[in-house]
């Protein structure tokens, strides 16, 4: 079933974990996943010059980051850019919806421009300190 797209099939609805999914998950240390999401989003956060523009001022206690939102101008731009330099930026709400159905300007806009920046547990600081570099440098770009 594709992320995002749930809907309510009542055939996809008892999706059972696939053996390997099972194997692994038993073998999986979720607490020091956890905490090097964390510490990588902090550190990125730290790197990252100030005219990045972020979607949180702060990561709330407690939460489990999957990626470090940032705002962009044109969010397809931004992630070829960072992918030419080997980073995997994510574009999530790339489908359209009409003005005036369902959505506020607000969520609209983040639809729109908000880029996920990498930061799981695989990443060693220096990689995130790349991606603080390149980050940075496309946003200085962008504004000069």
């Amino acid at each position: 079933t594709n992320v995002g797209d749930i809907g309510s099939n009542m055939d996809e609805a008892d999706l059972a974990m696939s053996g390997i999914s099972a194997h692994l998950h038993e073998r999986l240390d979720f607490g020091e996943i956890r905490r090097r999401r964390v510490q990588n989003y902090r550190l990125l956060d730290a790197q990252l010059e100030a005219g990045v523009r972020r979607v949180f001022d702060r990561m709330p206690d407690g939460v489990c980051p999957l990626f470090f939102p940032v705002i962009v101008d044109d969010k397809a731009a931004a992630a070829n850019a960072l992918r030419t330099r080997g980073i995997d930026a994510l574009e999530f709400w790339n489908d359209r919806v009409e003005s005036g159905r369902e959505m506020s300007e607000p969520a609209r806009l983040l639809r729109e421009c908000v880029l996920e920046l990498p930061i799981h547990q695989d990443l060693s600081p220096g990689q995130i300190a790349y991606v603080a570099r390149e980050v940075s440098a496309l946003s200085q770009r962008a504004v000069a």
